[in-house]
């Protein structure tokens, strides 16, 4: 790094060196000689709220800041373009869109744009963020029986972790807990519904036992009890297709 070749601020103040300019900021040096660098290449960096410049490189003009649409971009591909505007222009995708991905990646986020990803140069990730599964397609599992024989124990107190929930379990009897500790107590809402609440959020206990026992709830079924005036525990308790609505009742 040079140490001794006299260096200027953009307002005109010249400095003897970039470790004296570094020390009159307080900043590192390595950053006014970045930005010194920057200037040589005419590209806008500035180290203290200043652009920087060796005094006998210093041109007559300062290189203007970029607008965050005028930074050469790259996308998922390894192709690289000198602004977002030329990578609009090289790809299916509009500029505006460019930019949205590349924000999107810049806080490890998923979104594309022309079906690729895309970053700013020099904010490449090493691993590209992976699309995200919607909750809804989470739902969808095996194809339970209409009416499913469950072992014996399942008749018996039995309890389980939450898969959902760590730290927490659920037993056959429709009891919820924390390991260790005593059993929550429920509350019923206004449809009937048993529910206890976990770190501020509520939870219908039927919900956490079925998909801690049998399985997570295919789309399009719903849980129904085999005795109707039983009780809410595991062995009464089944995965059932959903009934289509007549379009009588779409009516009602």
């Amino acid at each position: 790094m040079p140490a001794k070749k006299r260096v200027v601020r953009s307002d005109g103040k010249e400095y003897p060196s970039i470790s004296a300019a570094a020390r009159d900021m307080s900043v590192h040096q390595t950053t006014v000689h970045a930005a010194v660098q920057h200037t040589l290449h005419r590209l806008y960096r500035t180290a203290g709220g200043y652009q920087w410049a060796y005094t006998d490189e210093i041109s007559e003009v300062w290189p203007e800041k970029p607008t965050q649409r005028e930074k050469p971009v790259v996308n998922s591909n390894g192709a690289e373009f000198t602004s977002m505007a030329e990578a609009a222009r090289s790809t299916t995708a509009q500029a505006g869109s460019i930019f949205a991905a590349a924000m999107g990646t810049r806080r490890g986020l998923y979104r594309t744009a022309g079906g690729l990803q895309w970053a700013c140069a020099g904010e490449v990730p090493e691993v590209w963020p992976v699309k995200h599964i919607r909750p809804k397609a989470l739902l969808i599992g095996p194809i339970y029986p209409i009416d499913p024989i469950y072992p014996p124990e399942f008749t018996e107190k039995q309890w389980r972790i939450i898969p959902i929930l760590e730290g927490f379990e659920v037993s056959t009897l429709r009891e919820v807990r924390e390991i260790g500790a005593k059993s929550l107590l429920p509350r019923v809402n206004q449809q009937g519904i048993s529910l206890v609440r976990i770190n501020d959020h509520f939870y219908s206990i039927v919900f956490l036992m079925m998909l801690t026992f049998i399985g997570p709830k295919p789309y399009g079924y719903i849980v129904k009890m085999r005795d109707e005036d039983g009780p809410e525990v595991l062995f009464n308790l089944y995965y059932t297709p959903r009934k289509p609505r007549t379009m009588q009742e779409k009516n009602d």
